[in-house]
């Protein structure tokens, strides 16, 4: 289980958050940061395995954040539009021969079909409840070998995220990326994150995490 506590709101007016993440297992720590700042953050779960973060204390911008919780871990945040890829510092191993911020556009990719689909009931509008689900992305950009990994803690939830996203498609997905990939939508206040128009088919969100 992540440890980790954060103010509900920015602290600052230039967005800054206060944070306060203990040093942790890497992939615990990340999760962490993106729950709570609810920045979509990519990585490669086997680059954080052995791996633990620095304690990240104070009110800071959350750039800074990120980079303070990887310090000394051989890793570095790459800005991926409105997302972060965490990925091996220049001259450290690469994953497949290939580098998660190669892959940012097509995260984004990724982030948008599973938003929409998230965002079409209004049982399954991010809130209340964490979900994680695993999948593939086929050669034609069909989505393969779903699976939802945890129960949001309501059985037609469950349901209706797995009938809404076995039959998402995405683009035709790039030479070596890593896969399969698995995406936190975490638990957060609906009105802070304002993720989803109020009106059902209209709407758009923000997965929090994803991770190869």
């Amino acid at each position: 289980m992540a440890l980790f506590s954060f103010a509900a709101h920015a602290d600052a007016k230039d967005g800054r958050l206060k944070f306060d993440i203990p040093a942790q297992p890497l992939a615990f720590a990340l999760d962490a940061y993106a729950t709570g700042t609810g920045i979509e953050t990519f990585y490669d779960s086997e680059s954080t395995q052995g791996r633990r973060s620095t304690a990240v204390k104070g009110v800071l911008a959350a750039d800074v954040a990120l980079r303070i919780l990887l310090e000394g871990t051989g890793l570095a945040e790459v800005s991926s539009g409105n997302a972060f890829a965490v990925v091996a510092s220049p001259g450290k191993a690469q994953y497949g021969g290939a580098r998660l911020s190669e892959f940012g556009s097509y995260y984004s990719v990724l982030q948008a079909g599973v938003a929409q689909a998230f965002c079409r009931h209004a049982e399954t509008v991010p809130g209340d409840f964490r979900a994680i689900i695993r999948f593939s992305i086929g050669s034609l950009g069909e989505l393969q070998d779903f699976r939802l990994l945890n129960s949001t803690g309501d059985l037609r939830r469950d349901a209706i995220i797995v009938d809404e996203l076995r039959d998402v498609n995405f683009d035709t997905p790039p030479p070596r990326l890593p896969q399969p990939v698995t995406m936190m939508v975490a638990p957060r206040p609906a009105e802070r994150t304002g993720d989803c128009d109020v009106a059902p088919g209209r709407q758009t969100t923000r997965a929090r995490a994803v991770r190869p």
